[in-house]
């Protein structure tokens, strides 16, 4: 599932959702809200993007968003420029396997706290927080490199005294082996 961000796009989704199920209940734009609650309470997508996301604050639908499904998170925030914060800390990624370009080009973000994130299946990170320029912050001690195969340019553009913070050193040595550009890389 790819949501765009209109509310007569997600008016079609939750719609079909509901023909599906056999409910014969129709919501109109101006009622998403309430559509929007019984998704997120009935409905567990394996992919979903905001990708290009020009509007307000996401905080608030992330919290309520069911992520234990999702098997990718690829182009998740995929140039959302005009965020200035994303709180993704109720995210349950232990089922992702890709995170490709999933916070490119985010570049109003100063600091991102990816802390609980499960990286324990994901095999691409591939441009994952590339072009993210005005990153100064970035917490990352739950992840776990070892299935990683592809990790091409996952640091493009990112400032090399951006502080980011592992748990160990073997995920310091990974990063700081990868990616000599990048010179503040802390254990916890």
């Amino acid at each position: 599932m790819k949501v765009l961000v209109t509310k007569e796009y997600l008016t079609n989704i939750a719609n079909s959702i509901r023909g599906k199920k056999g409910n014969t209940t129709k919501y109109k734009p101006e009622d998403m809200s309430e559509a929007i609650d019984s998704i997120t309470t009935t409905y567990s997508p394996r992919f979903i993007s905001f990708r290009e996301y020009k509007g307000g604050d996401l905080n608030p639908e992330l919290a309520a968003l069911d992520t234990s499904k999702m098997t990718t998170m690829a182009q998740m925030f995929y140039y959302c420029d005009v965020l200035a914060s994303l709180n993704v800390s109720t995210f349950n990624t232990e089922n992702v396997n890709n995170m490709r370009y999933m916070f490119y080009a985010c570049n109003r973000i100063i600091n991102l706290d990816l802390s609980n994130f499960n990286t324990n299946r994901v095999t691409d990170m591939s441009y994952m927080f590339a072009n993210c320029e005005g990153l100064l912050s970035l917490d990352i001690r739950n992840f776990n490199f070892s299935n990683v195969t592809s990790y091409t340019g996952m640091f493009n553009n990112v400032l090399s005294n951006c502080e980011i913070i592992v748990a160990d050193d073997t995920a310091k040595r990974w990063i700081t082996s990868k990616f000599s550009n990048l010179t503040n890389v802390k254990v916890v």
